[in-house]
């Protein structure tokens, strides 16, 4: 098992010397992915960095943290369990995550269509679909809503229809979103800001998709938090599952 102080020791490491993890974070690539709840209701856009075939195998978590920002991780405490979360991290959030419905009608926030649950000390958000429950995603910071430029291909069907759109350009289009706020978003560990897309919500069959290959790597970290240790491994803690 690696413990958290072990994982920022060869994360610190890492950043002194870049050069080690180099032709790592090289051999991912950023890519779009669409995301919703089960009904629909709840659709959103998310960027992560995912392996190539250039990627190398015998890669370890911390170097695949250092070098591509991001953390995909399963946790044992009692929230993460019972909501059935498989947090993805995005490398930053401001730019890889943006929720496009269900928004008010003027567009200025989040319609009731999406409720809450706050857990871990009321600190941290689960926002989840009103209609068919499923978690999407958890945030903790401040958000706001931007109008952002896509090409229009990102989009699904169902996304355009239920987007707000702003203007449409060739291949680009302008919609409106809501995202983390990019001039307060601080996101490290144990700071203030935090954004963990459930990846189970993820639509399935997109192009770079596959969960498969992180497992069979050992790339999936697996968090202790139901005893607050605090711990990452390779594997489930006590209470958690793979």
């Amino acid at each position: 098992m690696v413990s958290d102080s072990d994982l920022m020791a060869e994360l610190v490491a890492y950043k002194k010397d870049p050069s080690k993890v180099a032709h790592i974070a090289d051999s991912f690539k950023r890519l779009p992915f669409t995301g919703s709840c089960h009904c629909g209701r709840i659709q959103y856009l998310t960027y992560l960095q995912m392996p190539t075939e250039s990627t190398p195998s015998d890669v370890n978590l911390p170097q695949l943290i250092a070098a591509t920002g991001q953390q995909i991780y399963k946790c044992n405490c009692s929230t993460c369990m019972k909501l059935n979360i498989f947090h993805a991290r995005p490398s930053n959030s401001p730019d890889d995550f943006v929720v496009l419905s269900p928004l008010t009608n003027d567009g200025a926030q989040l319609s009731d269509g999406v409720s809450k649950y706050l857990c871990g000390g009321r600190r941290n958000t689960w926002y989840f679909c009103a209609k068919c429950g499923v978690r999407c995603f958890s945030g903790r910071g401040e958000w706001e809503v931007a109008d952002v430029e896509l090409e229009k291909s990102l989009l699904s069907e169902r996304m355009r229809e239920e987007a707000i759109v702003v203007k449409e350009e060739g291949e680009k289009i302008v919609v409106r979103g809501w995202r983390p706020k990019k001039d307060t978003w601080e996101e490290r560990m144990g700071g203030p800001s935090y954004l963990s897309v459930n990846a189970t919500t993820i639509d399935a069959g997109q192009e770079g998709l596959d969960w498969r290959k992180w497992h069979e790597n050992g790339w999936i970290g697996y968090v202790e938090n139901l005893k607050g240790t605090r711990q990452m491994g390779s594997g489930p803690f006590d209470g958690g599952i793979y």
